[in-house]
């Protein structure tokens, strides 16, 4: 499955390609990203870019995001999604 639901996890690694356009998107999840190889942009809606590199570690919810790879190679990470359908702020 692409999200959790009912309280449950997905854990997934995935590898993004130099060039792949963002799909800005927002879930209702607590995400956990882990960079293993290249590097990982994270694009927030008011603009805000953040680059990741190997070992650097996010987590983020409730925000309008989508990830891109600026880099010249491919970017390998892995995601924990956790239902947050719910959650109390």
């Amino acid at each position: 499955p692409m999200l959790p639901s009912n309280g449950g996890a997905v854990f997934r690694i995935l590898e993004l390609m130099p060039g792949t356009p963002p799909h800005m998107h927002k879930t209702e999840t607590i995400d956990y990203i882990v960079v293993l190889a290249g590097t990982l942009s994270m694009l927030l809606d008011d603009g805000t870019e953040l680059t990741m590199r190997p070992h650097d570690v996010m987590i983020q919810r409730g925000t309008v995001h989508g990830w891109a790879n600026r880099g010249g190679e491919p970017c390998r990470f892995a995601t924990i999604v956790i239902d947050a359908t719910g959650a109390r702020e």
